[in-house]
C-alpha cells in the first residue's frame, strides 16, 4: 500500500496537483514512517505549497543517521532557508548537499542563486558555470547565469545567457521577461551603442 500512495503522490506532484500529492505522500509516510523518500518528498511537496514550517518539521523527523543518505535532505533545508531569506544558512545547507553529490547541477544552481541574493556574484558565477557544464540543456541555469552577469555589469554576457535560455526553452518566461522588459531593452540598446 505504501508504494501506491508514494507513486500517486509523486505523479500528482509532477502534475502540480500539490494538495492531492500531499495527501498521498502523507499516507505513504504514515504507512512507512522514517522512510527517507517519503519524508523528503513529502517535505518537498509542502515546500512547494509554501508550508515552510510544516516542511521543516517533517524533515526534522528524519533520524540523524539517515540525513546524509543523499543530498536531498540538505538541499531542501537550503531551499527552506532561502525562502525565509536566511541566506547564510541556505548557503551552508547547499554546501553540505554539494559535498554529498558533487555532480548535482540542481544543488549547484541553488548555491549560485543563494550567492546572487547575498550579492556574492563571483561565487555565484563559479557555481552556476559548473551547473551549466554538468547540465547544458537546462534553460533556468542559463537564465540564472544571465542574472548573475547582469549583476556583475557584464551585459553582453548576460544577454548571451538569456538568449541561450530562450534557445533551449522558448517559453522560459523569466528569460523572455529579462530579454524583453523595458529595463533590459535599455541595457541591451546601450550595449549596441558601445559597438
Amino acid at each position: 500500500m505504501w508504494e501506491v500512495n508514494f507513486f500517486l503522490g509523486m505523479i500528482n506532484f509532477r502534475k502540480n496537483k500539490l494538495n492531492k500529492a500531499a495527501d498521498y505522500m502523507e499516507q505513504a509516510y504514515t504507512i512507512s514512517d522514517y522512510d527517507y523518500y517519503s519524508l523528503t518528498n513529502y517535505a518537498r511537496i509542502l515546500y512547494r505549497k509554501n508550508e515552510f514550517e510544516t516542511a521543516r518539521e517533517k524533515l526534522n523527523l528524519l533520524p540523524e543517521d539517515m540525513q546524509d543518505y543523499n543530498e536531498k535532505y540538505y538541499n531542501l533545508h537550503g531551499l527552506l532557508a532561502m525562502a525565509e531569506n536566511n541566506l547564510k544558512e541556505a548557503v551552508n545547507y547547499f554546501e553540505q548537499a554539494h559535498q554529498l553529490n558533487l555532480e548535482n547541477y540542481y544543488v549547484l544552481n541553488n548555491l549560485g542563486l543563494a550567492q546572487i541574493r547575498r550579492e556574492n556574484f563571483q561565487e555565484a558565477k563559479t557555481h552556476l558555470e559548473k551547473a551549466v557544464t554538468q547540465k547544458p540543456d537546462e534553460a533556468y541555469v542559463y537564465n540564472n547565469l544571465g542574472i548573475n552577469y547582469e549583476n556583475l555589469g557584464q551585459l553582453e554576457q548576460a544577454k548571451e545567457y538569456y538568449e541561450k535560455a530562450l534557445g533551449i526553452n522558448p517559453d522560459h518566461y523569466k528569460a523572455e521577461r529579462a530579454c524583453y522588459s523595458k529595463k533590459h531593452w535599455r541595457l541591451i540598446n546601450n550595449l549596441f551603442k558601445l559597438c
